[in-house]
């Protein structure tokens, strides 16, 4: 039998301390797999809410592209107000009701009302900044770039942010001019015919 050499105590801290740095190295070997497991996981989670984020924009776009198309080619004049009651939208079929360059109608104060009109859409713009009620409907009328009379059947929404308070107005303007013209005609006709 061969007698196993006996360890002095250098030599048994020595086998002691490599036997620590052999359990620190699989440790850390563990450990660089374990981080880049995660690494990889978030890689992953980072690159699917990237394109879930593209694809909500890109949704947006579609959505804001068929928005602006509706509101530019609308045959009804839509006008968005904001909180000071100042146009900030304004599309072609108001521009064409009120015959006025759409450019020109950003400075236009009172949506080219006749004056007598101005002070009754004030105070029910007033109402619905202060959020009284949902909407208006009502007929106005307006004056053109000639200084004719053309008359409106108008709705006015409020439009509310997150929170409640209302951020814009959207008034839309359907042209109900001819059939003002009639009724009037219709009056006249029926008062000659009793007289």
């Amino acid at each position: 039998a061969v007698a196993e050499p006996s360890l002095n105590g250098a030599q048994l801290a020595l086998i002691h301390l490599a036997d620590a740095l052999e359990d620190m190295r699989q440790q850390l070997q563990s450990g660089r797999q374990a981080l880049q497991g995660i690494n990889a996981d978030l890689e992953q989670t980072v690159a699917m809410r990237t394109h879930a984020l593209r694809q909500s924009e890109e949704n947006l776009r579609q959505r804001e592209a068929f928005f602006r198309a509706v509101f530019d080619n609308a045959a009804v004049g839509i006008v968005s107000l904001d909180s000071e009651r100042r146009p900030t939208e304004i599309n072609r079929a108001f521009a064409a009701f009120v015959e006025r360059p759409l450019d020109s109608l950003r400075d236009v104060h009172g949506l080219c009302l006749a004056p007598a009109e101005e002070e009754r859409m004030a105070q029910a713009l007033s109402g619905l900044l202060a959020g009284d009620g949902a909407g208006l409907r009502s007929e106005f009328e307006f004056i053109d770039a000639q200084g004719g009379s053309r008359w409106g059947g108008v709705q006015v929404a409020a439009v509310r942010d997150e929170t409640g308070v209302v951020a814009s107005l959207l008034v839309t303007v359907l042209d109900i001019t001819d059939r003002r013209e009639i009724e009037v005609e219709l009056v006249r006709q029926f008062a000659f015919l009793r007289a």
